[in-house]
């Protein structure tokens, strides 16, 4: 029997983030029942750049080399760091063609596409062992959290970090702009924008990366602000409903009037973060901005928006991700990496403190560490967008299969991409962007139990 991912995170997310403190593992040494003892045994593991590309990779070789050097299993990990840039299909190709690594991180998606396709290693060993030691850590992760990646009575993934989405912007400049009260609506974002255009034409009021997954990710934040989503809540294609051509328009008419850049469609993520960190825009919708650590005057004049309401949208809303760790079938050594991945989770903390991950760890007891109060984008994004999020998939009360080749093939993102670009044929992009997303679930199939 099927088991579709369990439904709204902002409960979970609450308790992860607000609630629970315990002791924190630090350099504890993986085991997770490996029967390969004494043979030499290596894996390679793919890990998301999931923060600035030389401190995140300086952090996560530490976590492997430790693990390497610790381990008395004889286990080698081999780190390959893998962009987000056309991520979907990095892994789509190498899992089909039978050159799948033996664990990764990824989107949180991942864990239940693969676990369709008979893909993912059952990491359930790692929980029990965790039982058995007495240790607490399966209490730190958001509360419903293993259900949720539980699929056909197997753990697919462990999370390891929450994942919120947000709009950053520069203090100084409203400031400076004459802003005195933060937008709640977009007819309010609107005015702002033109109150930063006119205050300083060589601002761009507000940037994103419209080249690579974050244009998808944008549209569906303004989907949710307006009350919908790429589905409804009985995981329908609901591409073409009026929430959805207001979003739109508000994305054409923020295009058109000048108020992002002409070449937003062109942008990835990497220029988006450039322009904000350099100060030539004053609002970067991303994940937590960590690259502002290194720019101090934009770091000590930047903040969170509130989250926002479209016209038929009701409830301001931001949007975020549980993310996992992962391992495949396709590996030759399972016991070698659940033992890497056991140690990997016990040992996360200096992806944060060191590496700039752009998250925040899964586990509560990890962010009852100081670092996490004295820095200023994960407090706020804590206390302004945490509680106001939904889970990526709303208003579908579940994560559905479908998801993962939607989000990740960018068929949202296309229709922005669109629009910013001067397409206002809002019938025609919604209707193709309609029969993608639709072709999509029912290549999957959406008739699934949720028990």
């Amino acid at each position: 029997m099927k088991k579709i991912l369990a439904g709204s995170l902002t409960a979970v997310l609450l308790v992860g983030l607000l609630a629970g403190c315990g002791k924190t593992d630090n350099e504890t040494s993986g085991n997770a029942n490996t029967g390969d003892a004494g043979k030499a045994t290596t894996i390679t593991h793919w890990e998301m750049v999931n923060g600035p590309a030389d401190t995140y990779e300086a952090a996560a070789k530490k976590i492997v080399e430790n693990f390497n050097s610790s381990n008395d299993q004889n286990i080698t990990v081999e780190l390959q760091m893998t962009p987000w840039d056309n991520f979907y299909q990095t892994f789509l190709t190498a899992i089909t063609s039978g050159a799948a690594p033996d664990t990764s991180t990824g989107a949180s998606t991942q864990p239940l596409q693969y676990a369709l396709m008979g893909e993912i290693l059952d990491l359930q060993p790692i929980v029990d062992q965790w039982n058995e030691e007495g240790n607490d850590i399966v209490n730190q992760f958001p509360e419903g959290s293993l259900d949720m990646l539980t699929y056909d009575g197997e753990l697919t993934g462990l999370p390891w970090a929450l994942d919120p989405r947000g709009l950053t912007y520069r203090t100084d400049y409203f400031e400076q702009a004459g802003i005195t009260e933060l937008p709640t609506a977009w007819e309010e974002f609107l005015d702002v924008c033109k109150k930063l255009k006119e205050w300083n034409p060589d601002i761009v009021p507000f940037v994103f990366g419209g080249a690579d997954q974050m244009s998808t990710q944008t549209m569906m934040m303004f989907l949710m602000q307006n009350g919908t989503g790429f589905t409804n809540e009985n995981v329908e294609a609901d591409f073409t409903s009026k929430n959805v051509t207001e979003a739109l328009e508000f994305l054409h008419e923020l295009a058109s009037n000048g108020y992002i850049s002409e070449g937003t469609a062109s942008y990835k993520s990497a220029d988006a973060e450039k322009m904000y960190c350099s100060g030539t825009a004053a609002i970067w919708f991303n994940g937590m901005p960590t690259a502002t650590i290194d720019y101090e005057d934009v770091a000590a004049n930047s903040s969170v928006l509130p989250a926002m309401a479209g016209p038929s949208g009701g409830d301001a809303r931001y949007y975020t991700w549980i993310n996992s760790i992962m391992a495949y079938t396709q590996s030759d050594a399972p016991d070698a990496c659940r033992a890497f991945i056991k140690y990997w989770i016990e040992n996360e903390l200096i992806l944060f403190t060191e590496g700039g991950c752009s998250q925040l760890p899964a586990r509560a007891d990890l962010q009852t560490d100081k670092f996490f109060s004295d820095t200023w984008y994960t407090k706020e994004f804590s206390e302004k967008v945490v509680p106001v999020a939904v889970p990526q998939s709303w208003p579908a009360p579940a994560l559905f299969p479908a998801f993962s080749q939607i989000e990740g093939e960018d068929y949202p993102g296309k229709a922005l991409q669109a629009v910013i670009t001067g397409d206002t044929d809002y019938e025609k992009i919604q209707k193709e962007t309609n029969d993608l997303i639709a072709t999509a679930i029912e290549d999957y199939g959406a008739d699934y139990d949720e028990e």
